[in-house]
């Protein structure tokens, strides 16, 4: 009975006196990004990065350096919500990078190499407002009344947006309407 609670006691410990903590300066915003991890210079990709408009905060780090645009992303419309895993992928063929986020909310991200969003899936939740293109916002606001964004992705130069009723639309680059899908 004492030998369980004595365990997880010792485990909590040695995982706090095991965290160090790394500062990084975004040259962007100038703001402070402070990240602490554990495991010593051994980092993964179970991380818990909480981002506000001041700085980045880590629970556990990986080392993976999202580009400036992705933590902006985060930071303007995901603030406080705490990155549960980021992975850095090498995009076979032609040699560049990709990045997928997944907040402790639910929501994954995908960006390219430079930041910009690729894929945005709030796995039936509602997208932040700002996030959703004006065409596509202002569409589904007229002809699905009581719907809402809860996916986004970039195809072909397209977009195209999943709603909470199950409904999915294509759109051009600019927002216009394209077909039901």
């Amino acid at each position: 009975k004492i030998i369980l609670p004595s365990l997880a006691l010792a485990m909590l410990l040695l995982n706090t006196a095991c965290k160090k903590e790394v500062k990084i300066e975004n040259t962007t915003t100038g703001n402070e990004t402070s990240t602490t991890g554990t495991s010593g210079d051994a980092m993964d990709n179970t991380d818990n990065v909480a981002y506000d408009n001041q700085s980045s905060t880590a629970t556990s780090a990986a080392n993976v350096a999202l580009p400036a645009a992705a933590t902006a992303l985060l930071g303007q419309h995901f603030n406080g919500i705490a990155i549960a895993e980021a992975k850095e992928k090498s995009v076979a063929g032609i040699g560049g990078k990709s990045y997928e986020v997944k907040l402790n909310n639910g929501v994954e991200i995908d960006f390219d190499a430079n930041g910009n969003w690729e894929e945005i899936d709030g796995n039936k939740q509602k997208l932040p407002d700002a996030l959703i293109p004006v065409g596509v916002k202002n569409y589904v606001a007229k002809n699905y009344a009581g719907a809402f964004v809860t996916s986004l992705d970039k195809e072909k130069g397209n977009i195209k947006a999943d709603l909470s009723n199950d409904i999915d639309l294509l759109f051009d680059a600019n927002g216009s309407f394209l077909r039901k899908d």
